[in-house]
């Protein structure tokens, strides 16, 4: 058996790595055959049957396990519920056309499009490549199983399924901590339910978000002692975004400070030194590797927002890295201290005591929601070293997402409270570990109802209604809007809103002859999405003057470039808009309620105001229009009335 598996997993690792090789030789043109779609696919699937059968002795173990033990049984089932569960919420944020996840996520669509389609490295509407910015090599690994299903579901399912992952190998600590199956079932739920580990997963795809559950692994193999785990969730945990190597050099720190039962304090400090040393080699490669990338242009350290401190690293470093590339001459760093002048520590050290003061309290009040679930446990480890590097880039900083909780930065913070906390328990003997266990899931469960997104009864929190289950999860419009993209040629700039991008960002990318542009067209755009019943995120202009109706699809429109056709309607219009009046005032009132097709149309119009006892009441039936409009643009004939209140307007085309 133990050679079958071994033969397993070397015929996986050759699976694995052939989509790299073919995907490297197809990019580059040495064998420009390779670099096709359909191949492309074929050879990530491979790459992802290869990777099942790299882990086959784990996934054997834990069909045993789920097969002996019924307790064992039941996570796997609450854990793949919760990912589907998870997963249809945060895609439906897509499908309502939500400005706050399309951008960020059509950045990594667009990254992935480019580098199949079109022999570009990872490039987007940001930049032309996506390590211009970040030093995220985890992108490597992400991108052949996007491109075994490409589309918006299957990168959230990849985030959601990653970042609860490491709630299967968390049964086996509890079975340590209390030796009981019912509790070990326990300690792995309490990670899902911890309210911070998952409440940012209705947001859009971050790479940050996955230095959460390698952060969480590196801790679970460390107590559990588990070397080459550690190793490889540390490395994992490395690779997904450029301060992540910080969090390693105080984990090194952590390592030194706590008792390890299989680890002697020789061998501790040895372990020690090696991830201290680890770190900091990922930290200069990810510092070199974004400098390299954005030609001096872009220092890591400027992705510390707001930070009082970020300028005197900037001068520092810049002149490190200009000597290494001998960018000297060309570079043009944006640098906010000039090297050669001397740092004012007096300057600095106002700045960071005002920066401390911004915003005080909702600083505080993160640090304590953070902690509170696990009633503060996590401080009687010597964990406190972990936090350091996030309670730096949140108390000392004017940016507000490093430290507002329900963003996903908190995923650089939130395994370094809950693992320890889970540790912690260690510490009491097992009635009162047990004892204490309870209370902490109890809060857990009860911090989990109320601050987690993902919960209907957040609501309450937040001052909201409770979200309606039998209500749609979104509209007809923005359904028709979406649907528009089946109309368009796959590598065919179009501009469209900025709440649809992603939805346009499959097989596109950046600004240009292939781009999504998203404040209104360009020189490049053939094709226009355009929709006066949906949000467009920011100001955007579709330019109605030089583009013609080409599809007309339940509100939305496509318009075409120089297309002097028919207009081809997909389904029929039907559209109820409430408009107040505010002031009312006696005369004739103009107001814009929808775009309709291009003439001849019949249309119906009916209006109903309330309350009808104060009001009158009209009803007037418009005919067949044969006037042609100009442009796309249609008016009807005022309609003159004397209104108290509000009205209703239902069109019914």
């Amino acid at each position: 058996m133990k050679i079958q598996v071994k033969h397993l997993q070397v015929i996986g690792a050759l699976l694995f790595i052939q989509f790299y090789i073919i995907w490297t030789l197809g990019f580059i043109n040495y064998v420009p055959q390779l670099y096709n779609y359909d191949i492309l696919r074929a050879s990530a699937i491979l790459l992802a049957v290869g990777l099942l059968m790299m882990i086959s002795k784990y996934l054997i173990n834990i069909i045993n396990n789920a097969t002996t033990d019924k307790y064992f049984r039941a996570l796997i089932l609450i854990y793949a519920a919760t990912t589907y569960y998870i997963t249809y919420n945060a895609v439906i944020q897509y499908y309502q056309l939500n400005l706050d996840v399309s951008l960020d996520t059509a950045t990594y669509m667009q990254s992935f499009a480019s580098a199949t389609l079109y022999h570009r490295f990872f490039s987007s509407f940001v930049a032309y490549t996506f390590f211009f910015n970040h030093a995220s090599p985890i992108l490597f690994l992400i991108y052949p199983l996007y491109l075994t299903y490409p589309g918006i579901t299957t990168l959230t399912a990849i985030q959601v399924i990653l970042t609860t992952l490491p709630t299967i190998p968390l049964y086996k600590l509890g079975q340590k901590l209390f030796n009981d199956r019912k509790y070990a079932l326990a300690t792995a739920i309490i990670y899902l339910i911890y309210p911070w580990t998952t409440t940012y997963l209705t947001g859009p795809f971050e790479v940050v978000v996955l230095t959460a559950p390698f952060l969480a692994l590196t801790l679970y193999n460390l107590y559990m002692g588990n070397k080459w785990g550690y190793w490889i969730s540390l490395t994992l945990m490395m690779m997904t975004i450029e301060f992540s190597p910080i969090i390693g050099i105080f984990l090194a720190l952590y390592i030194l400070a706590i008792k390890l039962d299989w680890l002697k304090t020789k061998q501790r400090i040895t372990l020690s030194t090696e991830t201290l040393a680890y770190s900091i080699a990922w930290l200069i490669t990810a510092f070199l590797m974004v400098y390299y990338f954005s030609h001096g242009t872009i220092n890591i350290f400027q992705n510390l927002w707001g930070s009082a401190l970020a300028g005197p690293l900037i001068g520092m470093s810049n002149t490190i890295a200009k000597a290494l590339f001998h960018l000297a001459s060309q570079a043009k760093t944006n640098n906010t201290i000039d090297p050669q002048t001397p740092i004012n520590a007096t300057n600095v050290a106002i700045t960071l005591m005002n920066n401390v003061m911004t915003d005080f309290n909702t600083k505080v009040q993160t640090v304590v929601l953070l902690m509170a679930p696990v009633l503060f446990l996590n401080l009687a480890e010597p964990q406190n070293l972990l936090l350091l590097p996030w309670l730096y880039a949140a108390l000392q900083t004017t940016f507000p997402p490093y430290y507002i909780v329900w963003v996903y930065y908190t995923a650089l913070v939130a395994p370094a409270i809950i693992l320890p906390a889970i540790w912690a328990l260690r510490r009491f003997n097992m009635n009162v570990r047990k004892r204490v266990f309870i209370a902490i899931l109890i809060v857990t469960m009860i911090s989990f109802l109320f601050l987690n997104s993902l919960s209907p009864l957040s609501s309450i929190y937040f001052n909201n209604a409770i979200p309606n289950p039998l209500k749609p999860a979104t509209t007809p419009y923005n359904l028709a809007l979406i649907q528009l993209n089946n109309y368009i040629p796959p590598n065919t700039p179009v501009a469209t809103p900025a709440t649809a991008v992603p939805w346009y960002s499959l097989t596109r990318y950046g600004w240009g002859k292939h781009g999504v542009p998203f404040f209104g067209p360009n020189n490049y755009t053939q094709y226009v999405v355009y929709s006066p019943l949906t949000s467009t995120g920011y100001p955007y202009n579709p330019d109605l003057g030089q583009f013609e109706p080409y599809i007309f699809n339940d509100g939305a429109w496509l318009l075409a470039k120089n297309y002097n056709g028919s207009v081809i309607r997909l389904h029929s219009f039907n559209y109820t808009i409430t408009i107040t009046i505010q002031p009312i005032t006696p005369g004739t009132h103009q107001y814009t309620i929808a775009l309709i097709p291009n003439g001849p149309t019949t249309m119906k119009l009916n209006i109903q105001y309330t309350p009808i006892e104060a009001i009158q009441y009209a009803t007037e039936e418009l005919p067949q229009i044969t006037q042609q409009p100009q442009g796309i643009e249609w008016r009807s004939t005022p309609i003159n009335y004397q209104i108290t209140s509000y009205y209703q307007t239902q069109i019914n085309i």
